[in-house]
């Protein structure tokens, strides 16, 4: 899986790339069924606002990349790690409803 980082208003950072490497590992797991170099995500880190240092500040965007549809989960936050947190779990739920809708469509 193939996994690239654009940072927006922000400076990058190895340490919010090496996190968001350990969130995203699900993904691996998860679609297996479609190999590892099928699948690309892009993670794009937002701070939303220059003069605003209080509330929902910084804003994560995750779009997976498959062979027949793009997921696209965004998520916005005060702490980037918890927003990044927040993206992974909402990308999760999405993930698992993407696979049980082709498994249905498999059986029938």
């Amino acid at each position: 899986m193939q996994v690239s980082y654009t940072f927006v208003h922000l400076d990058p950072s190895p340490a919010i790339e090496n996190y968001a490497l350990e969130k995203l590992a699900f993904l691996d797991k998860l679609l297996s069924r479609h190999g590892g170099d099928v699948a690309s995500v892009e993670v794009e880190f937002v701070r939303t606002t220059r003069h605003h240092h209080k509330g929902e500040v910084y804003q994560v965007n995750i779009r997976l990349k498959l062979p027949r549809k793009q997921i696209l989960v965004s998520e916005t936050g005060e702490d980037i790690r918890a927003t990044l947190d927040a993206a992974k779990n909402k990308l999760h739920q999405t993930v698992e409803r993407y696979k049980e809708l082709i498994i249905q469509k498999a059986r029938v």
